[in-house]
């Protein structure tokens, strides 16, 4: 599973795989209805030369699909030796109006006249399970398929180099009635002309042309959508018809070159063979951001042919992951919109939920509201401590003095008083809650660690802007912390255990060595990152977890493991934080191998998958 690129506004939201093929067709929110069918077909791209037909994706073709590093644009190069033609896209998503545009240059490799037609196919599923929705030709100056379900609409055009629109079409069924779907009626050349269907659609519009010897030929291509009828795609659709997408894909790239300008003095401060990947990472971090203030862990719907949800939704500690970057850099809009996105989403008593849809709904879950018999708080705490430490940064990296208020108040205060109640009288240290890996209830101790320093960190901002609110209780449960965190440590193992797991009487060690208790007591505290004991805890992971030279969350972690001789697959983002750890020791050789491991083990389309096989090097997981 992988990507070559998520390409976004926002709003409208377009995957591009790893061979260049449209996958992913999130509108009008980043992440939430993904109105393509991913789960079994890409948007198909045909192409007839001198009476033989091939889909882009069949054998003999070979692809490369790669992220511009300077502005959210995708290149993708097909090459056919058998037919001896070349097509080069280069695709985006409008940074001001809601289109993807996918600009095709087809190049004939033979010193001879050929004559091509290019096939373009569309499946949108609006409503669940492509029910209901309709696709037809509509005849105009500027003719198009418009797609549409309700009050969301999709209007797919074309324009050749001469200024003409496609030159056939068709609609029909798609994946309904047993129907593989009206794409299929390009392989002889030639469209049906079909004017309507309704149920489970798709479409299919055509291009013919000839190229010269060793000749080329320009073409554009786009889908515009609408939330609010179809009138306003439509108005988007005759503006491209008559201009092209040139303009636009240029005020594109000019708009995401500014945006990374801010960012060019770090960039350029870093070694060469990372500044291609630090722009990348800054891109996608973007892609994923909705213009109304969510940030999702991941676009890749692939994972859904894996399992049974996306990871397509908005966690809070991954958010705070992803934006504490861009603040550090200057990048403070994305920052503002997610914790005004958050704000209302507070529970009153101080708490943040598991996981949210990018409009703000309550995520999909699989903690129950009951352990050993008790009801107990289905959440995973450190993403209430991960909020607060935001809007903290928040408040030190601007001026927005109005706003600083509003997150005290909605945001710091509330959360904080909550951490600091939350604290189990047994063993002096944060009540059980899920862990980050969201597979078990504990007193965990990644969210011991960052619930200990976030509860500091308040305390320090309060007092500074609100010096006579009393924050006693939360110094209180700090020190409570601190003093108790031994519990957390395996005298006979010599590591920090992942945590302490409630009994019906009492508590126990859930003795797993994982990665994330190093990196939160490294990142967070109450030990140092020198201690003897967080010391022990290096050379135990060093020793158990390192697999391949990247490192594993724990062993027996069998999440996406394809392999039974290994004991887990390697995670970029647990070989990171081994780094990080190292970082923070003063340990830069250690940190800097880490890191290169990152880099030897991420595509040449610079997008990171969430594990790597260490017996392939293959990609696993989520991209």
């Amino acid at each position: 599973m992988s990507r070559s690129a998520i390409l976004s506004n926002g709003r409208l939201a377009v995957g591009i795989d790893e061979h260049g093929f449209v996958h992913d067709f999130y509108y009008p929110h980043v992440g939430l209805n993904n109105l393509t069918s991913a789960r079994s077909v890409h948007h198909k791209i045909g192409i007839w030369v001198d009476g033989q037909f091939s889909w882009l994706d069949d054998r003999g073709w070979s692809s490369e699909a790669k992220l511009d590093e300077h502005s959210m644009i995708n290149h993708t190069v097909f090459v056919s030796k058998a037919l001896g033609v070349s097509i080069h896209f280069r695709d985006f998503v409008d940074s001001d109006q809601d289109f993807f545009g996918r600009v095709a240059i087809v190049e004939n490799r033979l010193d001879k006249k050929r004559e091509v037609r290019l096939f373009f196919g569309q499946i949108f599923q609006i409503s669940r399970g492509g029910r209901a929705d309709t696709a037809l030709y509509t005849m105009a100056k500027h003719p198009y398929i418009l797609v549409y379900n309700r009050h969301t609409s999709f209007i797919t055009g074309l324009r050749t180099m001469d200024g003409a629109p496609f030159d056939q079409f068709a609609v029909g069924n798609y994946n309904i009635e047993g129907k593989a779907g009206t794409y299929l009626d390009a392989e002889d050349g030639e469209l049906s002309g079909n004017l309507v269907e309704h149920g489970g659609v798709d479409s299919v519009i055509r291009s013919s042309f000839t190229l010269n010897p060793k000749g080329a030929y320009h073409l554009d291509y786009w889908v515009a959508a609408s939330e609010k009828g179809y009138s306003r795609a439509s108005h988007v659709h005759r503006t491209i018809s008559t201009n092209g997408l040139y303009p636009y894909l240029n005020s594109t790239v000019v708009h995401w070159k500014n945006w990374l300008s801010r960012s060019e003095s770090f960039v350029n401060q870093l070694e060469p063979k990372y500044q291609s990947l630090a722009r990348r990472s800054l891109l996608t971090i973007k892609a994923h951001c909705d213009d109304r203030g969510g940030v999702i862990a991941s676009a890749d719907s692939s994972i859904y042919n894996y399992g049974r949800d996306y990871y397509s939704y908005v966690w809070p500690r991954d958010a705070m992951y992803a934006l504490n970057p861009l603040l550090s850099l200057g990048y403070t809009d994305e920052v503002k919109k997610f914790l005004e996105f958050m704000i209302p989403l507070i529970h009153p008593r101080g708490y943040v939920h598991h996981k949210y849809s990018p409009d703000s709904a309550p995520g999909s879950t699989w903690h129950p509201l009951v352990q050993n018999g008790k009801p107990e708080l289905n959440i995973q705490e450190d993403e209430t401590a991960s909020i607060v430490r935001l809007a903290i940064d928040y408040i030190g990296s601007t001026q927005d003095v109005g706003f600083h208020t509003k997150l005290l108040k909605k945001i710091i205060i509330p959360c904080t008083n909550f951490m600091a109640k939350h604290i189990d009288e047994e063993t002096g240290l944060p009540h059980a809650s899920y862990d980050l890996w969201e597979q078990v209830f504990l007193t965990n101790t990644y969210t011991t660690s960052i619930v200990y320093s976030t509860l500091l960190k308040a305390k320090e901002q309060v007092a500074k802007i609100m010096p006579e609110f009393d924050t006693s209780l939360w110094a209180s449960s700090a020190t409570r912390i601190e003093q108790n965190i031994g519990k957390l440590f395996d005298e006979k193992k010599q590591w920090f255990v992942r945590g302490l797991q409630p009994g019906f009487h009492d508590y126990e060690q859930e003795q797993v060595l994982d990665i994330a208790s190093l990196f939160g007591l490294s990142e967070y505290g109450p030990s140092k990152p020198n201690d003897t004991a967080v010391y022990a805890t290096q050379r135990a992971v060093e020793e158990n977890n390192i697999i391949g030279g990247g490192v594993i969350r724990y062993r027996g972690d069998d999440y996406m493991k394809t392999d039974p001789s290994i004991p887990a697959n390697p995670w970029h983002v647990c070989t990171l934080w081994l780094g990080r750890h190292y970082l923070n020791a003063g340990d830069h050789d250690n940190a800097l191998k880490m890191l290169n491991w990152s880099l030897e083990h991420t595509p040449s389309n610079g997008i990171m998958s969430e594990q790597v096989d260490p017996s392939s090097g293959d990609q696993r997981g989520v991209a």
